[in-house]
């Protein structure tokens, strides 16, 4: 029971820290994004492991490290391709087409395709999401509610960059039209989340997430940068 007390308050105060991080990205300078990110992930996984959660419940065993590969793998085949098929078609190309995609030079995209988008990114979300929340969410509740609550977190983790990125567009507050695509992006990512925590349930290790999100976000990225328009 006093175990059981810890990880409730463990998870509550996890939840918290996340989302006062989530506030705070913004105003954190573009290089020092990847050791916060990091460093964020890596304190958070920490705290788990002071109120009793195993490295295996973060899905960090290493006897599961080459099952997470292979899984993570299988997976990154077809969300590669879906995501390619995104790049194709113009109306879901424009949703993809940020400033800080198409306006990249040469060596920053692929300091962002090899660098930050498998670590900053991918290692440092999954390490959040479906390493520590997950894990303190079936300390608590069965795994279905853990699922839940840490992808519903995830999708409401994309809310500020996504509210920054279009009022940056728009110069001004948002407009209904982007309140609209918000909540999409809200929608979809929570469903990527949970896709994302069954790969780390189906392996038992969180490598196979973090290989199929930085597929996604790699190829999701390039495609968007080959297929923009030409001036």
């Amino acid at each position: 029971m006093k175990r059981i007390r810890h990880t409730v308050v463990a998870e509550v105060a996890a939840i918290g820290c996340v989302g006062a991080y989530n506030l705070v990205i913004p105003r954190i300078p573009q290089r020092a994004r990847l050791p916060a990110n990091l460093g964020a992930a890596l304190a958070l996984a920490g705290v788990a492991r002071a109120v009793g959660i195993r490295a295996s419940d973060l899905g960090l065993a290493r006897a599961n490290a080459r099952r997470g590969i292979r899984v993570g793998l299988a997976a990154a085949a077809p969300l590669a391709l879906g995501a390619a098929t995104a790049v194709a078609i113009p109306r879901t190309r424009q949703l993809l087409a940020d400033e800080r995609i198409t306006g990249t030079s040469p060596s920053e995209a692929a300091f962002e395709t090899l660098v930050r988008i498998p670590l900053e990114t991918a290692f440092a979300e999954e390490m959040i999401f479906r390493g520590v929340l997950l894990a303190l969410g079936r300390g608590n509740r069965s795994n279905l509610s853990a699922v839940a609550s840490s992808s519903m977190i995830f999708g409401l983790w994309h809310v500020v960059p996504t509210l920054t990125s279009l009022t940056r567009e728009s110069n001004g507050w948002p407009d209904a039209r982007a309140t609209a695509s918000t909540t999409a992006v809200v929608v979809t990512t929570a469903t990527a989340g949970a896709g994302f925590a069954l790969l780390r349930l189906q392996a038992d290790s969180v490598l196979a997430p973090i290989i199929a999100h930085a597929a996604l976000n790699m190829v999701a990225f390039v495609g968007t940068r080959i297929a923009r328009p030409r001036s």
